[in-house]
C-alpha cells in the first residue's frame, strides 16, 4: 500500500472511506490464508491473522495494521526495523484486550483483537501503535523499565495527534487526567526504584513530555523528542537488542544537541522528582473547567503546545 520512506499517513476522511468501501485482499502465500504482508517505512511486516473465525473479513484488519505501521513510519522516519511480525489473535468481541513486543528473536508484536470490531474501534485504537512504538527502543534493565513503557504511553498519543487521528484537546484532556498519577508518592524516589503501574506508564510518560518540553526551549522550538528518538533509530538500536540507559541518553542528546535527558535523568531517575505539573500545565495553557479542556493562548509556552500536537 504505502512502502516510501517516509510515509504520508492516512487522515480524516480517507481513513474512514479505507475502513468503508474494501477492496479484496489476498494471502501473500497460497498456502496460508491467514498470513498477508504490509510493506511501511521501508520495512516488511509479515501479518498473521490466527485463529480468525469463518467468514470474518481480514481487509479491515489488515488495513488497520498498514495504517498504525505508517503512523509508527512517519514519526520515526521509518519503521523501527526492516523486517517484523504482526501477530493478530482474535477473540468474539470488539476493539483490543491486550498487546505485547519482543525482540529477543526478532521483532515481533501481538494484539489480542475482537472478530467482530467496528470502524471505530480500529481507527481509535491505542494498543497496536503502542506495541510498534516499543519496536523503536531497545530493551532496558528492569529499572528502567519506566522509560520503555512511558515512552510507548506517550508517543501512542502523538505520534496519532501527528497523523490527525487524535485532535488537541483529545491529547490533553488524556495527559492531564493520566500524568497525575506518574508523580512520586510520598513514600518513593526515583523512577528506577518505584514498580507501581502509575510511576511505570505515566511517569515514563511525563518524563517524555518534560523532555520534549525542554528540548523545544532549549531549541528555539527547532529540536523535539522526536529528534532523540530517531537519533537513537539512525544509530541502528531497536528493540532487538539490549543496552544501558547511559548510551542511549548520550545518543538521545547529541541528536538534539541539548543535555536536557541527561539533566532529567538526575532530577527523576535515581532522586525524588520535585516537578511542578500544575505549573507546567499553566504554561502550557492548559486546564480544565470540570467538563472539558480549555486553552489560554496567552500563556507563555503556546507555541510549543501547539507544535507538539501539530499535523504534519
Amino acid at each position: 500500500m504505502y512502502s516510501s520512506k517516509r510515509t504520508r499517513c492516512l487522515r480524516g476522511a480517507v481513513f474512514s472511506v479505507i475502513f468503508t468501501s474494501l477492496t479484496p485482499l489476498h494471502a501473500n502465500d497460497n498456502t496460508d490464508s491467514n498470513k498477508f504482508v504490509v510493506k511501511s517505512g521501508g520495512a516488511s511486516l509479515n501479518v498473521f491473522t490466527h485463529e480468525r473465525p469463518e467468514g470474518i473479513d481480514p481487509a479491515p484488519f489488515i488495513y488497520w495494521v498498514q495504517h498504525a505501521a505508517d503512523v509508527v513510519s512517519d514519526y520515526y522516519d521509518g519503521f523501527p526495523v526492516n523486517e517484523a511480525q504482526v501477530d493478530l489473535d482474535f477473540f468474539n468481541g470488539g476493539g483490543t484486550v491486550g498487546g505485547s513486543a519482543y525482540g529477543d528473536n526478532g521483532a515481533r508484536v501481538a494484539v489480542t483483537v475482537g472478530s467482530y470490531s467496528e470502524t471505530g474501534d480500529l481507527k481509535h485504537d491505542w494498543r497496536l501503535v503502542h506495541e510498534m512504538v516499543h519496536l523503536a527502543l531497545p530493551q532496558l534493565p528492569q529499572k528502567h523499565h519506566w522509560l520503555v513503557e512511558g515512552l510507548a504511553t506517550y508517543l501512542e498519543s502523538i505520534t496519532r495527534a501527528r497523523a490527525g487521528d487524535l485532535d488537541e484537546a483529545y491529547i490533553w484532556r488524556g495527559f492531564t487526567k493520566g500524568m497525575p498519577n506518574g508523580l512520586p508518592l510520598a513514600s518513593e524516589q526515583g523512577l528506577d526504584t518505584s514498580r507501581r503501574w502509575g510511576s511505570t506508564y505515566w511517569g515514563g510518560a511525563l518524563f517524555c513530555l518534560v523532555a520534549d518540553v525542554r528540548i523545544r526551549e532549549a531549541t528555539d522550538n527547532t529540536k523535539s523528542l522526536r529528534d532523540a528518538v530517531i537519533g537513537i533509530h539512525h544509530a541502528g538500536l531497536d528493540h532487538r537488542q539490549h543496552t544501558s540507559l547511559s548510551p542511549l541518553i548520550e545518543i538521545a542528546d547529541r541528536a538534539t544537541g541539548t543535555t536536557v535527558l541527561h539533566d532529567l535523568y538526575l532530577a527523576a531517575g535515581s532522586s525524588r522528582w520535585n516537578l511542578d505539573l500544575d505549573g507546567l500545565w499553566r504554561d502550557l495553557g492548559v486546564s480544565s473547567d470540570g467538563t472539558d479542556i480549555v486553552f489560554d493562548d496567552s500563556a507563555p509556552l503556546t507555541h510549543i503546545r501547539r507544535s507538539i500536537t501539530r499535523v504534519e
